[in-house]
């Protein structure tokens, strides 16, 4: 019985200690989904179990509305919290970068002891830029740098802090052939992360 009673202190103890340190946060983008291309939102044709299930156990908001009507610039919205007339991102070439040392989410939660990962499409700074996901808080970045890069399942490689990963079987011909699917390598890469930071506070951008 002792043994028990310690062992929950114990289970308490490393909770309210984890929970004073930040709760975990997992940041999912979307890119260019529709309002009502969700399930819980009302469509009929497109299935979204895991979307709807986020919906129904947490809050939902509405009526927000795109920090811009193309892709960089929103991703640098939601990154800086900035709108469009203060944001350093204006143009979607798929390269151009944001500010050196400009403010994002992940190097905020970084000075406040989080671990920091994304995978993904980053969109907002290409390798040799100011832009670069490593510049601005991210432990790891690994997926697309430049959208323009994005526009394949089945790229040469993937980038992981600005070095190139070989893809097997991708020789970056056809869009849709190939051997390693992106997608599969960043969801497997961002799983990785969060299972090796599960006991510690962690940002987790899933764009």
């Amino acid at each position: 019985m002792i043994y028990r009673y310690l062992l929950l202190l114990h289970m308490l103890a490393c909770t309210l200690a984890l929970a004073s340190q930040g709760p975990n946060v997992i940041y999912l983008m979307l890119d260019e989904w529709g309002y009502f291309e969700s399930g819980h939102m009302g469509h009929r044709d497109l299935l979204t179990p895991n979307i709807d299930r986020f919906a129904s156990q947490g809050m939902r908001f509405t009526k927000a509305l795109a920090g811009a009507p193309v892709c960089g610039p929103t991703r640098c919205v939601l990154l800086t919290g900035k709108h469009t007339g203060h944001s350093s991102m204006r143009v979607n070439d798929g390269f151009s970068p944001i500010r050196e040392g400009e403010p994002t989410l992940a190097s905020m939660l970084k000075k406040q002891g989080y671990v920091t990962g994304g995978f993904g499409k980053w969109g907002i700074g290409g390798r040799g830029t100011s832009g670069v996901p490593e510049k601005h808080g991210f432990d790891v970045f690994f997926g697309f740098y430049d959208q323009v890069h994005a526009h394949t399942f089945y790229p040469r490689y993937l980038i992981r802090n600005s070095r190139e990963i070989p893809l097997k079987g991708n020789d970056g011909t056809s869009f849709y052939k190939g051997e390693t699917h992106a997608q599969h390598e960043i969801f497997k890469a961002s799983m990785q992360f969060i299972r090796a930071n599960k006991g510690k506070p962690f940002f987790c951008y899933l764009p």
